[in-house]
């Protein structure tokens, strides 16, 4: 579990109380919010980022800190290209739309120019980072500052993120019907071990791999919690943590290591057994701890604020459905020449990582 969704409410929450003054990385930075449109849940999605100005427009990098993949809010435009913008003192609505050519290129040279980290992120990655033009669409589109709504204005405005203990085994059980449909897919196309998924050309079993590892930590707190056990270990050799951008990117480096040799059916098998005990571990917890916000902190302090069921599958299922099931599709879609045909993926409860 990486901890940039814990960060990224703490900044939210930090320049929606004071006007937009925040503190720590981002003094002295030009900061907005933006809020997107999530591409499969509907729900809105609040992320803070720096910007410069291009004239009138707004210019945000989808860098996310020079990691491989683009990051969740830049493929929530894409689908969604209306967004909210928050700046100190106005909200308004603006248009999405991604630069190309030079004009990217003077975009991005302009606010690397500004803040010479994007320049670094570029050298990091083998992929070309996404610059984002942000429009005001008509004045008449503006809206009233998040602190001047009414609490039941805010209310109406907050995604439903308090499930039943049955939600979340009916959620589980749609996740393991999405994977089950998934693998037969893959399966039918003889496709199990052919690489071309995403920027690091994995095949399928790599990736199954690379997302029953994360799981695996996700069980061992369930489990946890279940046992009324301490925190678990990390399933990562000591040394390496998943506090940054570059600790998760060593951390899933060692994961592929340890998965290289492993068979297809070693792997699948996993994955099986990790849904009947995720089910098993979720069912002997009761509701109330499951549901309670801070119950379970000493497992691990982002828990503090947050429910741990709700939250830890929320953060597992957008773990496969935001993070690799878009590349997933588009090499089904170039390997086949159809789009795949699968199950709607489970409610994340309004967690996303």
């Amino acid at each position: 579990m990486r901890d940039w969704d814990q960060f990224n409410r703490g900044v939210i929450e930090e320049f929606r109380g004071t006007g937009g003054k925040t503190a720590g990385r981002f003094t002295g930075r030009s900061l907005l919010l933006l809020t997107t449109t999530g591409a499969k849940t509907g729900r809105p999605r609040t992320v803070p980022l720096v910007y410069s100005r291009d004239g009138d427009r707004l210019v945000v990098i989808a860098s996310k800190g020079g990691e491989p993949t683009n990051p969740d809010w830049y493929h929530n435009l894409l689908a969604n290209p209306t967004v909210t913008v928050e700046l100190p003192g106005e909200t308004f609505r603006a248009a999405a739309t991604v630069a190309d050519g030079a004009e990217r290129r003077r975009l991005f040279d302009q606010q690397a120019a500004l803040m010479p980290f994007f320049a670094e992120y570029e050298r990091t990655t083998a992929r070309q980072i996404p610059v984002v033009i942000l429009e005001r669409l008509d004045r008449s589109a503006e809206l009233t500052q998040p602190e001047e709504r009414s609490p039941v204005e805010r209310q109406q405005a907050m995604p439903d993120t308090t499930p039943t203990k049955d939600d979340l085994l009916a959620a589980l059980a749609a996740e393991r019907r999405f994977w089950d449909a998934l693998v037969a897919t893959v399966t039918r196309g003889n496709l199990m071990e052919r690489p071309g998924i995403g920027d690091a050309a994995a095949t399928f079993k790599d990736v199954a791999a690379h997302l029953n590892d994360w799981r695996e930590l996700t069980l061992a707190r369930l489990e946890a919690a279940s046992h009324g056990s301490g925190p678990p270990g990390h399933p990562w050799p000591s040394g390496l943590d998943d506090d940054t951008p570059a600790g998760t990117d060593a951390i899933n480096a060692w994961f592929a290591a340890r998965a290289r040799d492993r068979s297809v059916v070693d792997v699948l098998a996993e994955t099986a057994a990790q849904f009947d005990t995720l089910a098993a571990a979720v069912a002997a917890i009761p509701a109330a701890d499951l549901l309670t916000p801070g119950r379970f902190a000493s497992i691990a302090d982002w828990l503090a604020d947050l429910p741990i069921g709700p939250a830890l599958l929320g953060f597992s299922f957008t773990h496969l459905h935001t993070d690799h099931e878009p590349d997933i599709r588009a090499w089904l879609r170039r390997e086949t020449g159809t789009e795949p045909v699968l199950p709607p993926p489970p409610p994340d409860f309004g967690y996303v990582e």
